[in-house]
């Protein structure tokens, strides 16, 4: 049976995505995407960073584009405990806190701080939003791919730099 692309036995879920969707680095797409087309318009500019070649900046500006529609989906749409908690464990440890100020303060209270409950509440969450996280996946993937591209030509100037120069 093939592997599904979302879900907790997908490829792709909110818990995989995490991983890149909290990086701080990622979310420098967003002024990237809008300076890309200022500095394609200066050429001297555009020459001493190298993307005077408009393929390149068009890559660049997609590249920014997917990442930023990433970034965007993940922000929004990535349910809060998913953000916040790597594990359902910490969920756990988190909950156990929880309940241990609810007896002291609610000494009836039915609270359910089961490690059971949090596993099945955080990987519920986990694979929420099936729709929204496939294109949150896509969009990182096509990001990735495009950066991969502008990569692999800049390797191939400085080697062609090197073998002509």
């Amino acid at each position: 049976m093939a592997r599904p692309f979302w879900g907790i036995n997908g490829y792709f879920n909110w818990w995989n995505l995490r991983s890149v969707g909290n990086l701080l680095v990622l979310k420098v797409s967003y002024p990237v995407l809008a300076l890309t087309p200022f500095i394609s318009q200066y050429r001297e500019l555009s020459k001493f960073l190298h993307v005077y070649n408009n393929k390149i900046t068009l890559v660049a500006f997609f590249g920014s584009l997917f990442l930023a529609s990433a970034n965007l989906l993940y922000d929004v749409f990535c349910p809060v405990i998913v953000k916040r908690f790597d594990s359902p464990n910490t969920t756990y440890k988190e909950m156990l806190d929880i309940k241990l100020r609810s007896i002291i303060a609610q000494p009836d209270d039915t609270f359910d701080a089961s490690l059971e409950h949090c596993k099945r509440a955080y990987n519920r969450f986990s694979e929420s939003s099936r729709v929204l996280g496939s294109v949150c996946a896509i969009c990182y993937l096509l990001a990735v791919a495009l950066f991969a591209y502008i990569f692999f030509d800049r390797v191939c100037v400085v080697i062609e730099g090197m073998i002509v120069g």
